[in-house]
């Protein structure tokens, strides 16, 4: 490695190569966009899905406002904790298939060549 000299880094930059620069940047770009691409997709899912209940959700709402008796609630609640049931079970399913894809396609941490 290069030392300092009297005139300094300012007027001469190639004096002094910090360690870091000995690093093998293209291979950890690629780690890390790698994974932030993973996670990008993990959120873009988790999100679709809240926004899929919430709207689930909302017309429940509707359904239980417009029920005349006990019955129709109770039947209209049955109904929505089956169903919710069922989507969160399904939802959990695909993200533990996007994980277990995401760990077989080679994630290994970045190497230094």
């Amino acid at each position: 490695m290069a030392k300092l000299t009297d005139a300094g880094p300012a007027t001469r930059p190639d004096a002094y190569v910090p360690r870091y620069a000995e690093l093998p940047f293209v291979a950890f770009g690629t780690f890390w966009q790698d994974r932030i691409t993973k996670a990008a997709q993990w959120n873009s899912e988790l999100l679709r899905f809240a926004a899929a209940r919430w709207h689930k959700d909302l017309d429940t709402l509707v359904q239980l406002a417009n029920c005349r008796s006990v019955a129709e609630v109770l039947c209209v609640q049955f109904e929505v904790a089956a169903e919710t049931a069922s989507d969160y079970l399904s939802e959990a399913e695909q993200l533990v298939a996007n994980v277990n894809t995401a760990l077989q396609s080679g994630t290994n941490a970045p190497t230094g060549s």
